[in-house]
C-alpha cells in the first residue's frame, strides 16, 4: 500500500502494478480491493498482472489468461479463472493481465 501510495504522489494517468495481492491476507485483499475502486473514481487506469485470478475478477474491466508464459486468450474478467476453449484444446488460466479503467462521470 505505501508503493502504491508513493506512485500515486505523481499524479499518473497509468499506474502499473505487480502482483499487488501476493501474499497477503484475505482480509488485506479486500482492503486492496477498495483502495483500487479509490484509485479508479480518481481516474487512473491500472495495469494489473496477478496470480490471482479471483481478485483479477473482481477489479477488471478487461483481462488476458496465461499459461505458462506462452499462451494468451483475451477474455472477460467474468470468464477469467474458468476452463477455456481455444484451437489447441481447453486450459484453466494461471495468471491474468487486467485493465482497470477509470469511470466516467
Amino acid at each position: 500500500m505505501l508503493a502504491i501510495g508513493r506512485a500515486l504522489m505523481g499524479n499518473p494517468t497509468l499506474l502499473i502494478l505487480d502482483e499487488p495481492s501476493e501474499g497477503l491476507s484475505p482480509l488485506m485483499v479486500k482492503t486492496l480491493i477498495e483502495a483500487i475502486r479509490q484509485i479508479q473514481r480518481e481516474g487512473v487506469t491500472l495495469l494489473i498482472a496477478d496470480q490471482n485470478v479471483k481478485f483479477a475478477r473482481v477489479v477488471a474491466a478487461a483481462a488476458t489468461s496465461w499459461r505458462r508464459g506462452i499462451s494468451a486468450i483475451p477474455a472477460s474478467s467474468k470468464s477469467c479463472g474458468r476452463t477455456s476453449r481455444y484451437s489447441g484444446g481447453t486450459w484453466r488460466c494461471d495468471s491474468v493481465v487486467c485493465v482497470v479503467i477509470p469511470q466516467q462521470g
